[in-house]
């Protein structure tokens, strides 16, 4: 009984550490884990607005939930969004009108385009809306980053390898050792 709790522990230790490396999606690309997401809650006028969205170069989008008084605007609100670089990104303003999916408001995809190499500065995103409750607007600075390099083949196969020997080299150590465990005596 102890030999499968031994068993069991050290086979919940490798998942956390394959869930957390995430070494089969590695072998197939850059981690899953590897995504930037955002999450902005904040009030505009008389609307309640939720911006969600992932702020990576290679795929960047936004959904933008509206509501008033609790309630879910109509689909012909307008929603419009403006980019600014930071200046020494070398890159133009964009503007976009989200699109109404049944839900919410998509920006898909945003182009965050740069030409050069902008530091840790912060690009303002302003979104402004026209809807019953009439013309709102707000603001809000995000981090963009540039796409992660790609991982090497030797660095996809090490992650997927060495967990499972580490696990192996314990259990054979284990087993070769004959170590019983003591019980304790009933009282």
């Amino acid at each position: 009984m102890q030999r499968f709790a031994l068993l069991m522990v050290s086979v919940f230790m490798l998942a956390s550490q394959a869930y957390a490396q995430n070494p089969l999606w590695a072998l197939l690309g850059n981690s899953a884990g590897s995504e930037e997401r955002l999450l902005y809650k904040k009030p505009a006028g008389p609307y309640e607005i939720t911006i969600m969205g992932e702020r990576l170069l290679e795929r960047a989008y936004f959904k933008i939930e509206v509501k008033q008084d609790g309630q879910p605007v109509s689909a012909d609100t307008q929603v419009r969004v403006k980019i600014s670089p930071p200046e020494s990104a070398g890159s133009e303003v964009t503007t976009y009108t989200a699109s109404y999916d049944g839900e919410r408001f998509i920006v898909d995809p945003l182009s965050l385009s740069a030409s050069s190499d902008w530091g840790d500065a912060s690009w303002l995103v302003d979104l402004e809306l026209d809807g019953a409750a009439g013309k709102a607007s707000t603001s809000f600075g995000m981090q963009v980053y540039a796409p992660k390099p790609d991982q090497s083949v030797l660095f996809k196969t090490l992650n997927v390898i060495l967990p499972v020997a580490v696990l192996l080299i314990f259990l054979g150590i284990f087993a070769l050792s004959g170590v019983k465990l003591e019980r304790l005596a009933p009282a």
